[in-house]
């Protein structure tokens, strides 16, 4: 691990075996800074023979997903590990791959009032760039020249968040040459105070909302998927000496690599007050944790490599979001009437089979039932969008609106139901139109001007109407 970016503390302590004993450990906690996939936590057990033993047998037959190892030496930077799912244990070492740390962060009540500085770490970077132009010299003097002025600031119960690039620096030597790297990284920081008695572990739950909360809007923004990794908090009041940082740190599955593409509201329109805006009409619907699903399926369309899962994913995002600005259109009966024609169509069927020698299938045909009370999926569709004034003219501008959704719905019936797609440019040109009308819905449901979204959105979409 590159000590320059690498993250490191050991520490003496003690592992919690049960109510009464305690076993002494030397505990080291590793991860590497811009790696927000590296994560590793390692035990040393230096107890007497016994206490190894028996703390031994604990790690080896262990029952719970998360340990708490308690620091002797500085007690704020005792150690939560929580969600294990990989280990290796041999002799007095112990080796584990866990999906979260907490380092520093508990419920215990601070005993003054402190102030921190807040820094929460997003991937991928390269989206939310500031326009500027970046001159480099050969005499290592470098120059940047903002093109638009603005800052994305977003106000919160815990403080005033800023959203932007930051860059970290580190050197290295390649083929006898010096190097300096600068690191691009999308982060979150903010100033906050904590009254004393208060404590750190419920700020960071309400953080963690506010910056999953911006990490969706920015998934629909820029059409992939925008994840943290990493909040670290930092003491600044100058009368306390306390250099030592608090971290809750994830451990993503994968890298996020940047999709290059054409985002759908850009950085422009984000400063002064944009992200606000959009995310306080996110956070303040009614049917926030659906549009959430939506823009996660979505967004998760862009990223997959197939296409095939793509069209899936993006035709699941459509189907739930012409039902967020009116939940009542996914049945055409109320609760109340449809039991009462539920009844009355399960009687006739009893007397039908009967009639018609059909009684072999009749459970079947009774299984069926619950599917007419709802809406047709292309109905809801078209019903949903004229209520929202979308903009569809340009879908699918040969056969019309309905024609095409109800071809691209046959295409994605053919995809769940017999993993059929004959045709795959003809797939990818209903992906296109299928994300598109998704965009336009959202966007209209949360209520953002037409004349704020990126002038070049639609590219994809013009395209594939010029390849028709």
């Amino acid at each position: 691990m590159n000590r320059d970016t690498g993250y490191r503390l050991q520490f003496r302590g003690t592992l919690q075996i049960d109510e009464c004993d305690l076993c002494p450990i030397v505990a080291t906690v590793e991860f590497d800074r811009h790696d927000p996939t590296s994560l590793e936590v390692q035990l040393r057990l230096i107890g007497t023979d016994n206490e190894n033993q028996a703390a031994s047998t604990y790690l080896r037959n262990f029952p719970y997903d998360d340990l708490s190892l308690k620091n002797e030496e500085d007690r704020t930077q005792s150690v939560q590990v929580l969600g294990i799912n990989g280990y290796e244990i041999g002799g007095v070492s112990a080796i584990y791959v866990p999906d979260f740390v907490q380092i520093g962060i508990s419920t215990d009540p601070l005993a003054s009032d402190m102030s921190f500085h807040v820094k929460a770490e997003l991937t991928p970077s390269g989206i939310l760039v500031q326009p500027k132009i970046n001159e480099l010299f050969y005499t290592g003097d470098t120059r940047v020249s903002p093109i638009v002025q603005g800052k994305i600031e977003v106000s919160t119960g815990v403080g005033n968040l800023e959203v932007g690039q930051r860059y970290a620096h580190f050197n290295s030597e390649q083929h006898g040459n010096a190097i300096t790297h600068s690191v691009e990284r999308l982060s979150i920081t903010s100033d906050i105070s904590i009254p004393s008695a208060g404590d750190l572990s419920s700020t960071n739950e309400l953080l963690v909302l506010e910056v999953q909360a911006i990490c969706t809007v920015l998934s629909l923004c820029y059409r992939q998927p925008v994840q943290h990794y990493e909040i670290e908090y930092l003491c600044t009041l100058p009368t306390r000496r306390d250099p030592l940082k608090r971290i809750a740190r994830r451990r993503l599955p994968a890298v996020n690599r940047t999709i290059k593409h054409d985002e759908l509201i850009n950085y422009r329109n984000l400063i002064n007050g944009g992200l606000q805006t959009l995310l306080r009409a996110f956070q303040n619907s009614e049917r926030a944790e659906e549009i959430s699903r939506v823009i996660d399926f979505l967004a998760s369309s862009y990223k997959l490599v197939t296409l095939e899962s793509s069209y899936f994913l993006a035709y699941s995002a459509l189907d739930l979001v012409s039902a967020i600005d009116d939940p009542t259109s996914l049945y055409l009966l109320s609760s109340a009437k449809w039991k009462k024609l539920e009844k009355a169509l399960r009687q006739n069927l009893n007397m039908i089979a009967e009639e018609q020698q059909l009684i072999y299938i009749l459970d079947e045909l009774k299984g069926k039932l619950p599917e007419l009370r709802r809406t047709s999926g292309d109905k809801r569709i078209v019903k949903a969008c004229a209520a929202l004034n979308v903009n569809t003219s340009d879908l699918w501008p040969n056969e019309g609106f309905e024609a095409g959704l109800k071809t691209a719905t046959g295409m994605r019936n053919d995809l769940f139901h017999s993993a059929l797609a004959e045709n795959r440019h003809e797939l990818f040109r209903h992906l296109v139109r299928v994300r598109t009308l998704v965009e336009r819905m959202l966007l209209k449901i949360l209520d953002w001007p037409d004349d704020q979204i990126w002038v070049w959105y639609d590219q994809n979409l013009r395209f594939v109407n010029q390849r028709m």
